[in-house]
């Protein structure tokens, strides 16, 4: 509950433009803490723990009553959209390889010129 109303208040961001409309999960650098609007091709792997999540918090009724049936909805929600997300970063590019970095804007995806490649890591498939 803790970790999802702080992803959610601090780290997502909503793009909605003519573009259109697409959920991240921001970069957080450090040491000196400061959020950069891109997303890393690695965060594509959040909506299937937070849908896994979802379904296995079904098989265990006390989660819905700690957690609250609508803050699970919220996670389901979070999970769909970042997936569609992640589906267009990789809709979106010629090879049909997302890029290992997407930066977002106001009207949507830019490209990150240093980080249009694809390190073709095996989690993936």
């Amino acid at each position: 509950d803790a970790f999802l109303s702080t992803l959610e208040e601090s780290l997502v961001t909503r793009s909605r433009g003519p573009l259109g409309n697409w959920t991240a999960i921001l970069e957080v650098t450090y040491p000196h803490p400061s959020v950069i609007p891109k997303m890393d091709h690695l965060v594509c792997f959040l909506p299937g723990v937070l849908a896994l999540d979802f379904l296995s918090s079904e098989a265990y009724p006390d989660s819905y009553e700690r957690v609250g049936v609508s803050k699970m909805r919220d996670s389901l929600q979070l999970a769909e959209e970042l997936a569609a997300t992640c589906m267009e970063m990789y809709d979106r590019m010629e090879t049909g390889l997302a890029p290992e970095i997407t930066r977002l804007n106001s009207e949507g995806f830019e490209d990150d010129s240093g980080s249009m490649h694809n390190l073709l890591r095996p989690e993936t498939v």
